[in-house]
């Protein structure tokens, strides 16, 4: 009776060893692929395009189809985005109501310079729809699909100079210093949604680089 016990003590023992190691591989194994799954993260950020990130703002890259964007134009200084477009917005909107046209994205500005706080600059406010149309009143700036660099801002509308420039420099720097290594038109617009009359604080931007 005695011998029997030992036996069974012994394929206890034998069967926790077995248990013990095959626990040490599972662990070994989700060890491995939780790196694996890590590897892939950080590939697939990659190949998403992060560019560089801080505290005021993050760039990546994206892709845009084409746009048709409806809307009008005015000499302006930077700072007075916002304004432009709260009240460019209302009577905008209704248009297109009228023209039962698509409303494809958020309102936005496209410039063809660098944006600073001092001078007056071309900005125009416009909202992308579904179609190009003959139309008197607003004008069409059309935008090529490809792919940007996409800048979201911790900044207000018309206040992302400082934005604008740094990311300018980054972007030379990374192009050995070449000083066409921003392409135009330019494009910022509302990270978040508003209503037609933009009457709610916005305090972050996207900004849209054309990659060429």
């Amino acid at each position: 009776m005695k011998r029997f016990s030992n036996v069974i003590y012994i394929t206890l023992g034998l069967l926790a060893l077995v248990l013990i190691i095959a626990l040490i591989f599972y662990l070994k194994q989700g060890g491995n692929q939780l790196n694996e799954v890590k590897s892939d993260s950080t590939q697939t950020q990659q190949l998403e395009g992060l560019v560089v990130a801080d505290s005021n703002f993050v760039l990546k890259q994206t892709e845009k189809p084409n746009m048709f964007i409806i809307g009008k134009s005015y000499r302006a200084k930077y700072t007075d985005l916002a304004k432009l477009i709260s009240e460019t917005a209302g009577p905008l909107m209704n248009a297109i109501a009228t023209k039962n046209l698509i409303i494809k994205g958020s309102i936005m500005a496209v410039y063809n310079q660098i944006p600073t706080q001092e001078n007056e600059m071309d900005i125009f406010i416009g909202i992308p729809v579904d179609k190009e149309i003959q139309e008197t009143e607003y004008s069409y700036r059309n935008i090529k699909a490809g792919k940007f660099h996409k800048i979201t801002a911790n900044a207000e509308l018309g206040k992302g100079a400082p934005i604008w420039e740094n990311v300018k420099k980054i972007l030379e720097s990374r192009n050995e210093g070449n000083q066409q290594a921003v392409s135009f038109p330019l494009i910022e617009y509302p990270s978040d949604a508003r209503n037609s009359e933009m009457t709610t604080a916005i305090t972050q931007v996207n900004f849209l680089i054309p990659i060429k």
